[in-house]
């Protein structure tokens, strides 16, 4: 959820309120801005989609005076926000590019229409160069996990790969004397509770390993783990609230894999290797302001962002769509050009299978470069993950609240009938 002050967050709960907008585009060739922001001034409307991996805008701005501009090749940020005591406040959004734009002129009405993609669709835009040129041909042999091709494939465009939920905020901190292969202490760990970390994922950067935190003692800021080999003091880390795949999985992965020959060549954009990788997990990518992208790992026990009631929303809707398929198989481990071999992953949801009497409605997936029970089980988790956070669908409609963005964890007290 996005961070606001308490003057804004007064302002958009009043019964009456001024909507402000900040809009101000910038050039990526000369830097130059053309500032739109205010009540209403020269915003005619807005229509702002956020959704999944891919998302877009349509501004319509007054051009009675012939003052807009040829935007193409700008940027901008769009902020929501209100008229406060304080003066202008808002909530960036992520970033838009524009991509195209058109003038209109007739009778009464002179009016620019702007047409702007998201971060997730400008990934998509570009063609990942990995690899050796001309093939860009790249294999992560089991040697990466999904967070760090993910990061490649960001890098690579300019953007940067955050963290949800990442302790200390600020990214990279130092293990403080004590700290041994299986224990590490850190007395600028902020949380005082025991267990807060656990179940979190530990990453030693400089010996490029990591494993899941199974303890946390707030009184000694320590916390107990699986072993990380030669882990002492003085080493850096993170820690990031990410599933147990992204940031431990090691895959067989290749990039524009049909290229490895170098005779017929085909290539994959950013967007097609994000999507790939993450899809391996059960984190999801979020895009915030600025060129930055988070992993993050929602989950139904995280804490409530949000809590509506009747009289904060004016319609809700929520629709549960059954788990289909309810049970997912795995069938890995191809080698020796056969599944000799095979290891079958597997994954159900016990509900599910319960309203349907007991049977199971299979979803059959194969998955040949996976090699353990380990992988092939937390791949079918995985999907069956996935599939289960999309059985629930839901529409609201509020006020518009600026805070809100995609994986809130929003709660809902409908007190209409009995």
């Amino acid at each position: 959820m996005r961070t606001i002050n308490s003057t804004l967050a007064t302002a958009q709960s009043s019964s009456t309120r001024i909507p402000y907008f900040h809009m101000v585009f910038t050039s990526q060739a000369t830097s130059a801005t053309k500032d739109y922001s205010g009540t209403a001034s020269r915003i005619e409307s807005i229509t702002h989609t956020e959704s999944a991996y891919g998302g877009s805008a349509k501004i319509i701005l007054n051009n009675s005076d012939l003052g807009v501009p040829d935007l193409r090749g700008y940027y901008v940020k769009i902020g929501y926000g209100d008229v406060t005591a304080a003066g202008n406040e808002y909530a960036a959004t992520p970033r838009l590019w524009v991509r195209d734009q058109t003038w209109t002129s007739s009778e009464g009405l002179l009016i620019s229409t702007l047409s702007l993609i998201d971060g997730f669709t400008h990934l998509g835009e570009l063609p990942i160069e990995l690899g050796t040129f001309p093939e860009y041909y790249k294999l992560y042999n089991r040697d990466t996990t999904p967070y760090m091709i993910i990061d490649a494939a960001l890098s690579g465009a300019g953007f940067t790969l955050g963290t949800w939920g990442m302790e200390p905020s600020a990214g990279t901190y130092t293990a403080d004397a004590g700290t041994n292969p299986t224990t590490l202490k850190d007395a600028q760990l902020t949380s005082s509770a025991d267990d807060f970390y656990n179940g979190w994922y530990l990453f030693n950067v400089t010996r490029n390993l990591g494993t899941a935190i199974t303890d946390y003692s707030g009184a000694t800021k320590t916390i107990t783990h699986a072993a990380i080999s030669g882990q002492a003091a003085g080493d850096t880390y993170k820690i990031l609230k990410s599933d147990e795949i992204v940031t431990s999985f090691k895959p067989y992965f290749e990039i524009n894999a049909d290229n490895d020959s170098g005779v017929t060549m085909s290539y994959e954009d950013r967007l097609e290797v994000c999507y790939r990788a993450i899809m391996m997990t059960k984190s999801y990518l979020r895009a915030r302001p600025g060129m930055v992208f988070d992993v993050i790992f929602p989950r139904a026990v995280d804490p409530v962002d949000a809590v509506f009631d009747t009289s904060h929303f004016y319609e809700f809707n929520q629709k549960q769509n059954e788990v289909v398929p309810n049970a997912i198989y795995i069938f890995a481990n191809y080698t020796d050009g056969s599944y000799g071999s095979m290891i079958t992953g597997y994954a159900y949801d016990t509900e599910a299978v319960a309203r349907n009497g007991g049977a199971e409605i299979k979803g059959l997936y194969s998955a040949p470069t996976v090699t353990t029970q380990l992988d092939a089980d937390n791949r079918a988790a995985a999907i069956l993950t996935r599939i289960k956070a999309e059985s629930l669908s839901v529409g609201l409609v509020i006020p518009h609240d600026c805070r809100i963005e995609l994986y809130d964890n929003i709660q809902m007290t409908d007190t209409r009938g009995n």
